[in-house]
């Protein structure tokens, strides 16, 4: 862009406009649901699963004077609550079929849950049936002051606190499911949490019809962070005929998986308006932190063949073969 005040981008710069309150009070108010029964079942003639849903979106918002011609503001509230059906999968039992049916079998699941519980007391979680949720409530505040003729201040807050269940990731370091070929088990899933809170304030200064200011600082702050479902344990990828067959285990990217950043802008123009030209005079300092912590494969078992079968691990559990890996993890 030819505008030097717009910097600091890739791409293409966003200028969002926010509502504000006036000498009346007015407000609004919204609801929005919908689930499976509202979703197409059909695609040109063809059946298909229409997996569960419920969706439920609400919001409301609401401004006025606080002093009339002097002081206003503005808030604005949403929410919205969605469950998914986590897989569309099942396993495979006698006389069971269908496109949705996969490969894995009831029996195998089983066989390596069981295990699991009987020799370790973990739990890998059931492998179908299951549902996944994604919450989020975001808000805003908006005050607006008119300090004078000449004068005016605007303080704006916005937050989001975000959460959204998710199946270990599906074809990072091999395939991991859930599909026709592999299954996972529930708790080698993981939620991931994101938290926004951002502070805006803004001067603005028609000093003349000459000269005229806009003073602006903004702080942001960003925390993302994961909730695996399962408790400290290794990564588990069970093979069949040479291809993942089966997933149980820690996720392995969400062991204490974090960033936290820190954002903060200060932004002061300053113009000139002449006859034919305009001269912007000012300066931006902008200072950015951020935290990470990433432990891939910190409990073990992501990288590697895999078990050769069920059988194999479960005989590798049973015999005590893995009580060395599992204590590592939980130590």
């Amino acid at each position: 862009p030819y505008d030097i005040t717009q910097a600091g981008f890739t791409g293409a710069s966003v200028n969002t406009v926010t509502k504000s309150g006036t000498n009346q009070f007015r407000g609004t108010a919204y609801a929005f649901y919908r689930n499976e029964d509202l979703t197409g079942k059909k695609v040109k003639g063809n059946k298909i699963l229409a997996p569960d849903l419920n969706q439920f979106q609400g919001g409301f918002a609401f401004g006025g004077p606080i002093i009339k011609n002097k002081l206003f503001f503005f808030v604005n509230a949403e929410l919205e609550d969605r469950t998914d059906q986590g897989s569309n999968f099942v396993a495979a039992r006698p006389g069971l079929s269908g496109s949705n049916v996969s490969r894995v079998t009831a029996e195998d699941l089983e066989s390596v849950s069981t295990a699991l519980r009987n020799r370790f007391q973990y739990e890998t979680g059931v492998y179908e049936g299951y549902t996944h949720n994604t919450d989020n409530v975001k808000g805003l505040v908006k005050l607006d002051w008119n300090i004078s003729s000449k004068h005016s201040l605007a303080f704006t807050y916005n937050f989001l606190d975000a959460s959204k269940d998710k199946p270990a990731q599906p074809s990072a370091i091999g395939r991991r499911g859930p599909d026709y070929t592999t299954l996972q088990f529930y708790n080698s899933g993981y939620t991931i949490n994101n938290k926004l809170n951002n502070f805006a304030l803004e001067l603005k200064s028609n000093i003349s019809s000459t000269y005229a200011n806009k003073f602006r600082a903004v702080y942001t702050t960003f925390r993302d962070t994961r909730d695996p479902f399962s408790v400290p344990f290794p990564v588990i990828n069970i093979n069949k005929d040479g291809v993942r067959y089966i997933v149980a285990g820690h996720e392995p990217f969400s062991i204490h998986n974090k960033l936290n950043q820190d954002a903060f802008q200060v932004t002061d123009n300053f113009n000139i308006f002449l006859n034919k030209h305009t001269l912007t005079l000012g300066g931006s300092f902008e200072q950015f932190k951020f935290e990470n912590s990433f432990n891939l494969d910190a409990y073990g078992g992501t990288f590697g063949p895999g078990h050769a079968s069920v059988q194999e691990f479960v005989n590798l559990v049973n015999s005590g073969d893995f009580d060395d890996e599992v204590g590592f993890s939980r130590n």
